[in-house]
């Protein structure tokens, strides 16, 4: 009896995991995307059905399909999407979120420009959200995502660094501002106790 796209996604999720080099892993990457790639929809519906506490294997999933991001654009920006929905509702907002860390390996493809902006798009829309985990994600992902000429998702983040409610928020704005126009950092005067705090926090900022 062959196996299902289920059980061979994780058979395949398992040997990137116990892979000891970096051929290994990325033998194992190479087999999910040929198996996203015969078996698109139910390879679609088994990534969805992963459930919370299993989350992380979306981290090698989403670096997988990056060999071939132009055909998963669709995907990605659905993901965004589902992962945003899931954080809201588990108690853990920023290990559900954690995957999309991933979603920087999609920046440094020129050709894929369509993706690169509906996603800077989708980031900027929920730099706002009330759940504070997804701010401090959306705002590390826009500055990964915004050049020097996106001069909305720019001023967004200025906003946030002035006045956001939570101080990691302002200092995770404040450090993608800075990295992509300095100049423009320049204009917030980020309190001493909000870069004290960020450089003496034994935890992960976002």
């Amino acid at each position: 009896m062959s196996q299902s796209v289920e059980e061979r996604l994780d058979l395949y999720l398992r040997e990137i995991d116990e892979s000891t080099n970096l051929d290994e892993e990325e033998a194992g990457q190479a087999k999910i995307l040929e198996l996203g790639r015969k078996e698109r929809d139910q390879f679609v519906l088994a990534v969805r059905r992963i459930p919370a506490d299993e989350i992380e294997s979306l981290h090698d999933i989403y670096e997988a399909l990056s060999f071939d991001a132009e055909a998963w654009a669709d995907f990605y920006i659905s993901e965004v999407d589902r992962l945003l929905d899931l954080a809201r509702a588990e108690a853990e907002p920023a290990r559900i979120l954690a995957p999309l860390n991933e979603y920087y390996l999609l920046t440094f493809d020129e050709d894929l420009v369509e993706l690169q902006g509906a996603l800077l798009q989708k980031f900027y829309e929920n730099c706002d959200d009330e759940n504070t985990a997804i701010r401090r994600k959306c705002v590390v992902l826009l500055g990964d995502f915004a050049g020097r000429k996106d001069f909305k998702p720019l001023n967004k983040l200025e906003r946030l660094a002035r006045s956001d409610s939570d101080w990691r928020v302002r200092y995770l704005a404040w450090e993608a501002l800075d990295d992509i126009y300095p100049k423009q950092a320049q204009r917030v005067k980020l309190p001493f106790w909000i870069r004290l705090k960020a450089r003496l926090s034994s935890l992960d900022l976002e």
